[in-house]
Order: C-alpha cells, then structure tokens, then sequence
C-alpha cells in the first residue's frame, strides 16, 4: 500500500480494526517475553480511539505501570492539573484540543506537574511530525502501532529526565 505517497500534512488515515485482530494483537503480546518493570508507574493516556487507549492501558499495566485514560486533550489537562505523573502518552490527533495544544498547556501548569515527560504516541509518522511534536514541548515520539518492548523502552529512557525535573523543581 503506498497510502503515504498521496497523503498531505495533517491527513489523517483511520483504519477499521475488527475485535479478533485487537484480540490477536494482545494474544502475542501475552506471549512474548515481558520487559523489566520500568521506572515509571503512575501514567496518563490521551486518546481519543477506544481501541488505542485500552491497547495501551493493557500494554502499560502489563509493564507494572497504573494507568489513568483521556479521551481528548481537555481531558489530558484537566487530569494532569490534578493528578501527578511520571509520563504523559498523547495522541496528536484529537477532537476538543489536540496534542499539542494539550501539551503547551500542561506545560504552562508550571511546577512538577507542568514538567512532567510527554511523549506523541501517534500514527503521524510522516518526515516532520517529530520535530512539531518537539517544537509543542513534547519530549519524544512513538509512532504508532506501539509495542511493549517500545513502550518499556521509552519508559526507561524518560527516567532520568523525570528525576532531573523533579529535583529542579
């Protein structure tokens, strides 16, 4: 498929994905060797795809991490506003208010809970799309379909940033 050749900036491509292929997609991941529990625990998930948030849900507490979805950007903010986090995951696409705006405005909470780690987790993953996920404060980029060896993986790359802002703060 060469879907991406056509595509312009700001397209956005859904895909349907049938409940055997969610469940497929879960199985292996079941079955596949689990990562070293990461440094993070408590974690936010902003998006606006059921199927996504309880993907990664699923994905995060298999890894030991306790986590809290949003369904939009405002959701996302407001939890972030009262709940604290060791990392934010944020779709880019979402109704209400996107990522990115979602993102500048959890930065603009100031303190710890405005320095929190914030990473896209998004299927833009066109040439760009990482450095306008950078430029809106966040700290790094997933592409989707994320893995739970991905996941892990950023979680323990994130955990001397969250220390750093932490003791800084």
């Amino acid at each position: 498929m060469r879907v991406v050749d056509e595509m312009e900036p700001g397209d956005v491509v859904k895909a349907p994905l049938t409940v055997a292929c969610v469940r497929r997609v879960l199985e292996r991941s079941a079955d596949a060797p689990r990562p070293a529990a990461p440094a993070h625990r408590a974690v936010l998930v902003a998006d606006d795809n059921a199927i996504n948030r309880n993907v990664a849900r699923r994905l995060l507490e298999r890894l030991g991490c306790t986590v809290t979805l949003a369904a939009n950007g405002v959701e996302a903010v407001e939890a972030a506003r009262t709940l604290d986090f060791d990392v934010v995951f944020v779709d880019c696409q979402m109704p209400v208010l996107d990522g990115y705006d979602a993102t500048r405005a959890i930065r603009a909470l100031g303190g710890t809970r405005g320095r929190v780690p914030i990473v896209a987790m998004t299927a833009n993953a066109l040439p760009g799309d990482r450095d306008s996920c950078l430029e809106a404060g966040m700290d790094d980029y997933l592409a989707k379909p994320v893995r739970c060896e991905d996941l892990a993986q950023q979680l323990h790359a994130l955990s001397r940033l969250s220390e750093r802002r932490r003791s800084t703060g």
